[in-house]
């Protein structure tokens, strides 16, 4: 899981589906990310290696509620005028998403978002693999993170940060870094995980100082640019009786997995073109 098709892999797909008179539809709401982590480019990720239509994501790169549905072969476009319409999918202002969509193509937007993206989940992975009772059960190929932590931690990270539970049995859960994660998004959100996995209150137990920083700290309706924690035992009992509840109880709300799941078309450049 979170893993990321090879060129060859893709082009075996392709070459079985057209020896059968098929056609090869790739659903590439994260193509961005998976470009990216092998170095190629769009149309190297896509059609060169013989993908008939892709959908290709934008709002998990980035954009606002914009996606497109790309045709590397113009045959298959007959009706999709209309069917696009009877799917709900025809925006009454698509230039203001089309626009989303050039910039995103332009100086390689997109893959500077996707390689950011790709280096936090790195990150992440980094950090979770120093918590004693965390476990990373698939390679991180691109911006996911699959990892296995106690189910009583999870309820506890689960109140400050919103993620799947991936598999409820095996207790593994689904964590996603976007364009917009930051290193500090990370370091936070590790130190709350292992806290939890600690049986502590959430809050980092790893390092001397914890930061818990904007990008997660709303409480009770007040926000806080930043909350230093000096974790150290002697002062712990001091922390507690200068506001340590309202700390325990952190933030819900948090940029860093959000995201957005909505369907729409936009024109593109030139970067899947003959030329691109």
């Amino acid at each position: 899981m979170g893993s990321v098709y090879r060129p060859a892999e893709v082009e075996a797909v392709a070459r079985f589906a057209h020896e059968r008179k098929m056609f090869l539809h790739m659903d590439g709401a994260r193509i961005s990310n998976a470009a990216a982590a092998q170095k190629l480019t769009l149309r190297q990720a896509t059609r060169d290696l013989g993908v008939d239509v892709l959908s290709f994501g934008g709002t998990k790169n980035g954009l606002m509620g914009v996606e497109a549905v790309v045709f590397f072969r113009p045959e298959l476009t007959e009706n999709f005028m209309f069917v696009r319409k009877q799917g709900m999918q025809l925006a009454s202002k698509m230039r203001y998403m089309s626009a989303q969509m050039e910039a995103l193509l332009t100086n390689d937007l997109w893959r500077r978002n996707a390689e950011h993206a790709n280096g936090m989940a790195r990150l992440l992975e980094q950090e979770i693999k120093k918590i004693p009772r965390a476990r990373i059960v698939y390679p991180v190929e691109a911006n996911g993170v699959f990892a296995q932590i106690p189910r009583e931690a999870i309820r506890k990270i689960q109140e400050r940060y919103f993620f799947y539970v991936w598999s409820e049995e095996e207790s593994v859960v689904r964590w996603m870094c976007s364009f917009d994660t930051t290193e500090d998004d990370v370091r936070t959100f590790a130190g709350v995980c292992g806290g939890s996995a600690a049986g502590g209150a959430g809050l980092g137990l790893r390092d001397p100082i914890f930061r818990f920083g904007s990008a997660c700290a709303e409480n009770g309706g007040k926000s806080a640019s930043a909350i230093f924690v000096f974790w150290l035992p002697e002062l712990w009992p001091s922390a507690l009786s200068g506001g340590g509840d309202a700390l325990a109880s952190g933030g819900g709300n948090c940029r860093f997995l959000a995201s957005l799941d909505w369907l729409c078309l936009a024109a593109l450049g030139e970067d899947f073109s003959e030329g691109g």
